[in-house]
């Protein structure tokens, strides 16, 4: 459990360091899966890379997890940690709601945009390199009409699903900050200790 000084819950902050926790697994194994594929891959996912064009939503992708599933998650759980312990600040009904509706929102959106960029650059990518490396041997233009042509759509609109969730959560965290603390009683001493 997340308790300050004060022996307080943060229970935002718990939440969105769980969803930290989650995503840094994933993260995790998404690199371990990438690392064994760039070796033992066929084709190699470091081919693919390398290859440049379409293989780049790759790595634009799995560096746009790290930053926005891992970092900015954690970012969250610290600043929701903050309000709730160090300024006294609580949720209440509704904003525990929007808080729900950004850690889901946030999270479908991320993990839906980057990992599909991720699959897109995979598979455009390794469509481009010759057959001799387990490609495809298309060309640009048959990568992109193809392959590519299916994920900007998508990958927008779980895009737009996590700017919507975060911008919740500010909006969240706004109301939240505006609240007064919560001034707890002081304990007095107990006499002949």
């Amino acid at each position: 459990m997340d308790r300050g000084n004060n022996g307080l819950r943060s229970k935002w902050g718990e939440r969105f360091t769980k969803a930290t926790l989650a995503q840094g697994t994933l993260a995790t194994g998404l690199t371990a899966y990438l690392l064994y594929q760039g070796v033992f891959g066929v084709p190699a996912a470091s081919r693919i890379v390398a290859g440049g064009g379409a293989g780049m939503w790759l790595t634009v992708g799995y560096f746009a997890y790290i930053i926005m599933g891992v970092l900015a998650t954690m970012a969250v759980a610290l600043f929701f940690r903050h309000l709730e312990l160090d300024l006294k600040r609580r949720f209440n009904k509704w904003t525990s709601g929007l808080a729900w509706i950004t850690l889901v929102m946030w999270n479908i959106g991320v993990i839906g945009a980057t990992w599909l960029m991720m699959y897109a650059g995979y598979t455009g990518g390794a469509a481009a390199l010759p057959t001799t490396s387990g490609g495809l041997g298309y060309n640009a233009g048959q990568v992109h009409s193809l392959i590519m042509v299916g994920y900007p759509t998508p990958i927008a609109i779980f895009m737009a699903v996590a700017v919507f969730g975060a911008f919740l959560g500010l909006l969240d965290a706004a109301l939240v900050w505006l609240r007064p603390a919560k001034v707890e009683a002081p304990v007095e001493a107990s006499v002949g200790q």
